[in-house]
């Protein structure tokens, strides 16, 4: 299942992409809410990672959540560059990164219903609540942030 270690890499890369981008992040969310956003993610990597550990071929999906997540991460490196603390820069490429996700999240979901793997059907429907609703504030922050330009 290498869709289902794509899926982890989104959500360990936010992770590290909300790390190092701390000044952007907090200028962005208040310390609840971007504390709430790590815990979400974390819990959602828990999840992935239990699920993945009854695949057949469980091994399959931390490899690929490692390398994908490599791709990502150099992706954002290669996007944002040195404006780490650019809060409309971040914005911008989340927008991509939270796009990106939720279209692997539903590729996920049609996997996990065509197969009838009940026990990810309810986390493909969370994870794609949560990203749903990154990429609703990402659009709503760029859209205020160019009405101030």
């Amino acid at each position: 299942m290498k869709k289902v270690g794509e899926v982890l890499a989104f959500s360990e890369s936010y992770l590290v992409l909300l790390d190092k981008a701390n000044i952007a992040a907090r200028f962005l969310w208040n310390d609840d809410t971007l504390s709430s956003i790590v815990q979400t993610h974390k819990g959602l990597i828990t999840e992935i990672k239990t699920i993945a550990q009854s695949f057949p071929d469980s091994e399959v999906v931390t490899e690929k959540a490692s390398k994908t997540k490599d791709k990502l991460l150099s992706m954002a490196e290669m996007y944002i560059k040195d404006e780490w603390d650019n809060p409309t820069e971040l914005l911008e490429w989340l927008g991509f990164f939270s796009g990106a996700a939720i279209v692997h999240w539903a590729l996920v979901a049609g996997i996990a219903d065509a197969n009838k793997l009940a026990t990810l059907l309810p986390l493909t429907q969370h994870a794609l609540a949560t990203w749903n609703e990154t990429f609703d504030f990402v659009k709503t922050e760029l859209y205020e942030t160019g009405k101030r330009k």
